[in-house]
C-alpha cells in the first residue's frame, strides 16, 4: 500500500513538471522554463553549448518522454526533462548548435601573419617540409 502512495505521487509529481515545463529553441539561443510552486527559467546561447546528453529510461521508452542534459562552457548542466519525442529533439538541437558554431566559427577570419619577422603565426608550421 505505501508504495502505490509513493508511486501516484511520483506519478503526479512528474505530470505537473511536463505540463508546466516550457522549452523554446530559437535560431541562436535555447530557452526553457521549469517548475510548478517555484519558477526557474534560463536562456544559453548555442554557440556555447558543449554537450549534449540524451537520457531514456526504460518507462520513458515506452511512453515516449526522455531528458535531455545539456552543459555549456562554463560547465553548468542543465536537465530538460519529461521532453515528449526526445530522439527527435536531441537531433534538433544538435543540428541546430553544429550550425551556431559553424556561423560563429565562419565570423572569426583566420589568423594572418603581421609582418616576415612575426613569429606569431609561422603559416608552415602543420605543413609537410619538403
Amino acid at each position: 500500500m505505501p508504495g502505490m502512495v509513493i508511486g501516484s505521487m511520483s506519478f503526479i509529481a512528474a505530470m505537473i513538471a511536463y505540463l508546466k515545463s516550457e522549452v523554446v529553441l530559437t535560431a541562436d539561443r535555447l530557452k526553457f522554463k521549469v517548475g510548478w510552486l517555484s519558477i526557474g527559467s534560463t536562456e544559453m546561447l548555442l554557440s556555447k553549448i558543449e554537450t549534449i546528453t540524451l537520457f531514456e529510461p526504460l518507462l520513458g521508452r515506452l511512453v515516449g518522454y526522455g531528458t535531455i542534459a545539456v552543459s555549456g562552457t562554463g560547465g553548468t548542466v542543465f536537465r530538460l526533462r519529461f521532453l515528449p519525442n526526445p530522439r527527435h529533439c536531441h537531433g534538433l538541437l544538435q543540428m541546430m548548435v553544429n550550425h551556431a558554431q559553424t556561423e560563429r566559427r565562419a565570423n572569426y577570419p583566420a589568423p594572418t601573419p603581421q609582418s616576415k619577422s612575426a613569429s606569431v603565426y609561422d603559416e608552415t608550421r602543420y605543413m609537410p617540409k619538403g
